[in-house]
């Protein structure tokens, strides 16, 4: 079953955290270093990872994002 992936994470050279919203993927598939083209990079650092909607809110202000990323778009308030 697929549901709404919410992860954070920092790129390999910088400090800055950012989020990102996946839908219609797994954690398995997010997690495993075999697959050719995975939802992040291998090499970024992930922090932390939600499964539901409820976590963007939450990690939004824990690690103080302000813009965060769904599947490639730049998310807003009319999104969700």
């Amino acid at each position: 079953m697929t549901k709404t992936i919410v992860v954070v994470y920092k790129k390999p050279r910088g400090r800055k955290t950012y989020i990102k919203v996946i839908n219609g993927t797994t954690v398995d598939d997010l997690l495993s270093t075999k697959k050719r083209k995975p939802p992040l990079p291998h090499d970024y650092e992930l922090i932390d990872i939600g499964w539901g909607d409820s976590f963007l809110e939450t990690f939004k202000e824990q690690y103080k994002v302000k813009n965060t990323d769904i599947n490639g778009g730049e998310w807003n308030q009319n999104n969700y």
